[in-house]
């Protein structure tokens, strides 16, 4: 799980998203999956900390690879998850 910042200074801070859930470039764990992959449908929770000065929103974006496809195998990303205007 990464996050990307962008702001008005254009200098990056260190901005944190993450999940107790889900390990950076690990998998999704198996309560986490679609009820069609054996899961429970769950969203994963999510946290961050040292948003920048001056936020007002923040928003989601996730793309995952369709069951069946590989990540750098495959050009396959779709399906993405958009939460917008987190206040």
């Amino acid at each position: 799980m990464s996050a990307l910042v962008s702001t008005a200074s254009g200098t990056q801070d260190s901005f944190v998203l993450s999940s107790p859930e889900i390990e950076n470039e690990g998998m999704l764990p198996s309560a986490l999956k679609c009820t069609r992959d054996g899961g429970d449908g769950v969203s994963p929770p999510l946290q961050w900390s040292n948003v920048p000065a001056g936020t007002e929103r923040l928003s989601v974006i996730m793309y995952h690879y369709p069951w069946g496809t590989v990540a750098g195998r495959d050009d396959a990303q779709k399906n993405p998850l958009i939460i917008p205007q987190i206040p």
